[in-house]
């Protein structure tokens, strides 16, 4: 096994045992219910990225399909977790539920038609690195709705950032840091990269989602201070 497979099993595993962790503590508590399904899409994201990579036959170009539903799992339980952390500022309307989850649902269906979302496969030899070929304006819209999602996210944030108190700004503040760094890399290894045809580096996204979700593990349990949550 390649070392950018052992990365990606590793994160992986890890966002698994944050899941677990999360759930544990209480899962009707709203900010570890989506904080443990983002964890739980990242361990999806990664784990099938490693499979595609490592899998024999065309059994690899299934799991070569499920990081694109999983990322669209990240960003959406990204933006449900900051409507609640650190508190709830305020309510989403039918609406607003309808345009985040109506697109992700067609999404992650186009992806398993064949020619729709994804053209065509290709594998090497040794099955280190794998090529997907897309519908090229399909998959702009699927950039562009993923990250319109993750900036709602900060947006929701940002503005809690400006009306919260001094210990809550912190909070925030660290995790908008965290959040914006994984947001930049892994959309250029995993977004910009993949459209031009570069999969090489399609590896490198997930260990980036560690620092984030490290970030919220420390503000959510390794406070002194208890952090009420709406």
């Amino acid at each position: 096994m390649n070392v950018q497979n052992i990365v990606l099993l590793v994160s992986g595993l890890i966002n698994l045992i944050m899941s677990i962790f999360i759930f544990s503590r209480g899962w009707k508590n709203k900010v570890n219910l989506y904080f443990g399904l983002l964890t739980l899409s990242t361990f999806f994201w990664a784990t099938s990225l490693a499979l595609a990579n490592a899998v024999a036959g065309d059994y690899w170009r299934m799991f070569a399909r499920i990081p694109y539903p999983a990322s669209l799992g990240i960003a959406i339980f990204l933006f449900y977790f900051s409507i609640h952390f650190p508190f709830k500022q305020k309510s989403i309307n039918l609406w607003t539920h309808l345009l985040i989850w109506l697109p992700a649902i067609l999404f992650s269906v186009f992806v398993f038609i064949d020619n729709f979302f994804i053209t065509g496969f290709n594998q090497n030899s040794d099955g280190i690195f794998y090529m997907i070929y897309y519908n090229n304006l399909v998959y702009i819209f699927f950039s562009l709705y993923f990250i319109a999602v993750v900036l709602a996210a900060v947006y929701c944030l940002i503005d809690k950032y400006k009306k919260a108190e001094i210990l809550f700004r912190k909070h925030i503040l660290f995790l908008l840091f965290t959040i914006i760094i994984g947001l930049v890399l892994g959309s250029l290894f995993d977004l910009i990269l993949c459209y031009f045809g570069n999969f090489n580096y399609a590896w490198a996204g997930p260990p980036f989602t560690l620092l984030m979700n490290f970030s919220v593990l420390y503000l959510i349990f390794s406070n002194k201070e208890k952090i009420k949550h709406g």
